[in-house]
């Protein structure tokens, strides 16, 4: 198992597909985080893994804006939760979990999108920072 959270401020562009670049680990049991390469999820053995991402923007989100999270394995999306506010001014948050069969050599990376109308960074909050979690089903 493994929790990875983006801990600094990283732009994420209007309307833009962004990789979260995961540079903090709150725990990495088997040494599948990485935090320094590619800043994602690296799987090390066959098995089934449930997967969670979550972030919460820096920025209020109103007249209908939206934010987006992906869960992508190998590059393939696998799953999305989005939130869209209303008439007032929201920090939104999106997440998405799914669980899946994963082969060793597998990475696991966390894709976000928003809509605000102009680029935006993660919060760096602690406890609203982007993260991703993957355990290990046995």
């Amino acid at each position: 198992m493994c929790r990875l959270r983006r801990s600094s401020a990283q732009t994420i562009s209007n309307y833009t597909y962004t990789d979260i670049d995961f540079n903090a680990e709150d725990y990495d049991v088997g040494s599948i985080g990485d935090i320094t390469t590619d800043h994602r999820i690296e799987i090390r053995r066959d098995g089934y893994y449930q997967i969670t991402g979550a972030w919460t923007t820096n920025a209020v989100m109103d007249d209908n804006e939206q934010v987006a999270a992906y869960i992508a394995v190998n590059g393939t999306t696998y799953v999305r939760g989005m939130e869209i506010s209303g008439g007032t001014n929201w920090y939104l948050s999106a997440n998405c979990t799914i669980t899946l069969e994963l082969s060793a050599g597998d990475y696991v990376d966390f894709v976000v999108w928003q809509g605000e109308g102009a680029s935006q960074t993660t919060n760096t909050t602690l406890g609203n920072q982007p993260t991703l979690q993957i355990a290990e089903i046995r």
